[in-house]
């Protein structure tokens, strides 16, 4: 948590320049300095750690001084000038020999200047130096500094365009520091195996071998974990364009594999034509669910009500190996606590009084393909572990059956809730949590992505209008205005209420007259008027009513100021069954 070390560290500069504490300051503006660093403050790093250099070079602290050298160092190379670090590292050296010829100062400044070197493409000297570093970590028991310098040995592999040892190290790199949680440098070695595919593809020199594209893939989407959680602009951005480029390729591979066998790409299926998409953020999230759909690996999806959520999971559904496959949709909340495990598992026969035959539930209606369970976290307690094991194992019983049994199922679980939240109230198990969150797409509210606001609600009018319309067809400017300002509470779902209140206002007034939202937030729509309005009667009255009235027929009666027999011979004269 940069941010958190971040004021911690301002405190204490604070606190230890106003003791004199030199040393102590010394190393919390060290600290300081190398947090802005990874945050990629460049300025405020170079501040600090100048700072530092000067007050340990005064105070002659040679530790404090190499330190100081080092991330000064780290700066000029972040910034893209290894030349010029390695400057700083030369001089950084000079005072650590002196110190601890051994030691681990000398370790880290090594790695880091043939890590310099392999940037100034000396990919057999970066090795040579590298090498050195790494005898060093192994004897210190570094295994930070040991997983870094396997990552920068992969990038000199690579150099030499030795592809099999580069992807050996980038595995045997991702090993070491996943096992001491070194996130931000594993995000950086995931970067670097996604990176490997679009290097050796780019190469010319042999065919890239199968499996290596989804290899790369997977690298990249652990890195875009790392580095959303990590909340770094620079490295967020650099991962989504490697997640990009690679998935786009993904996907064309898929799609020519498609067309050789004669079937209908996701793309031009019904089902998953109409999305609309015109914010990056749900671009991004489109991308990101196609990205996923080729793994086996559960999706959470997370937004709130009306974002689409079911939308994204029968897309990953639709772009997977499964889409042949039963797609099952569960929403957990409208399923009795008392009836869950029967309904999601199948019971078997005698299980309980009237339980006649063997009934096959959820579970067994998707195997083969992909089971959504909607609003998750409505899950009863007591049947988490029972889907862990089914994600974990492939295996369920039915109520009443001792037998096991297995299913091939992709889960694809949704919510409108926080689930981090859910655990620490004891209402979520932590271990299902984690396996749910291998892989994650969030949805942000349509308030927070106001560039799909408009063409969402183009879209259902042309939708309800049975033809291609523009929303100046039904809205004046100001009203498309205020459209844009209001903040949506129910997002797209009521984006598709409104888009159907203002075409039957249209069709039977002649003019658009809809009322949004309610309280201080409440706006009032209105639109240019038809001249062929036509009477304002029919079947598009009656439909605008019952439209009104939810559906209830006494409501529409009086609103008509008609009895209810002749509401439903209206009904039946213009063939409105519902």
């Amino acid at each position: 948590d940069y941010g958190e070390a971040r004021r911690y560290l301002e405190r204490a500069v604070e606190a230890h320049d106003d003791i004199d504490s030199p040393n102590l300051l010394c190393r919390a503006r060290i600290a300081l300095g190398n947090v802005s660093r990874l945050q990629r403050d460049f300025a405020d790093a170079r501040s600090n750690l100048m700072a530092a250099y000067t007050l340990a070079t005064d105070r002659r602290l040679p530790r404090e001084e190499c330190l100081a050298l080092e991330f000064l160092g780290d700066v000029l190379r972040d910034e893209g000038k290894p030349r010029e670090a390695r400057r700083y590292y030369a001089r950084g050296m000079a005072v650590a020999g002196k110190i601890a010829p051994e030691g681990d100062l000398i370790m880290e400044l090594l790695r880091r200047d043939g890590e310099c070197l392999e940037l100034l493409d000396q990919a057999e000297a970066a090795v040579r130096v590298l090498q050195k570093a790494r005898k060093l970590a192994t004897r210190l028991g570094d295994r930070f500094e040991e997983g870094v310098i396997l990552r920068c040995l992969a990038l000199a592999a690579a150099r030499k365009r030795d592809w099999r040892e580069a992807g050996r190290l980038v595995e045997d790199s991702v090993a070491f520091l996943e096992s001491i949680k070194a996130r931000h440098e594993l995000g950086i070695t995931h970067l670097v195996g996604a990176r490997l595919f679009e290097a050796r593809a780019g190469s010319g020199k042999k065919k890239v071998p199968a499996g290596l594209l989804e290899q790369s893939l997977k690298h990249a989407l652990a890195a875009q974990q790392v580095f959303q959680d990590l909340d770094i602009p620079f490295w967020n951005q650099e991962a989504d364009r490697v997640v990009s480029s690679l998935a786009w390729r993904h996907l064309g591979e898929v799609g020519a594999q498609d067309r050789r066998a004669g079937i209908i790409s996701p793309a031009e299926a019904e089902a998953g034509a109409k999305v609309i998409a015109v914010s990056a953020a749900m671009r991004s999230a489109l991308l990101q669910s196609e990205s996923y759909a080729g793994f086996d690996e559960p999706v959470l999806v997370t937004g709130e009500t009306g974002t689409g959520k079911e939308l994204i999971a029968r897309r990953i559904h639709q772009f997977s190996t499964r889409r042949d496959g039963p797609f099952v949709a569960v929403n957990c909340p409208a399923v009795p606590g008392t009836l869950f495990e029967r309904e999601f598992f199948g019971h078997h026969k005698g299980a309980y009084t009237g339980a006649e035959d063997d009934q096959p539930g959820y579970v067994a209606q998707a195997d083969g393909g992909t089971l959504f369970l909607d609003e998750i976290g409505e899950l009863p307690l007591d049947l988490q572990p029972k889907l862990l094991r089914l994600l974990q194992e492939g295996t369920f019983n039915r109520l009443g059956d001792p037998a096991e049994r297995s299913a091939n199922v992709r889960l694809v679980a949704a919510t409108n809730a926080n689930l981090d939240r859910l655990v620490e109230e004891g209402k979520f198990r932590q271990d299902l949590n984690y396996r749910l969150k291998v892989l994650e797409v969030g949805l942000r509210p349509l308030r927070e992505r106001t560039e799909d606001i408009v063409p969402l609600l183009q879209h259902f009018l042309s939708e309800f209008s049975g033809q291609q319309v523009t929303v100046w067809h039904f809205f004046n400017n100001e009203s498309i205005q205020a459209l844009r300002r209001y903040p949506w509470p129910g997002n797209v779902r009521e984006v598709i209420l409104v888009a159907r209140r203002a075409h039957i206002s249209l069709e039977t007034e002649g003019r658009t007259e809809v009322r949004v939202g309610a309280g201080p937030e409440a706006i009032h729509l209105t639109g240019p008027a038809r001249s062929d309005s036509g009477s304002g009667t029919g079947r598009a009255r009656l439909q605008r009513v019952l439209e009104e009235t939810g559906g209830n027929k006494a409501e529409a009666a009086r609103q008509l100021g008609i009895s209810r027999q002749t509401l439903y011979r209206w009904l039946k004269r213009h063939g409105i069954s519902a």
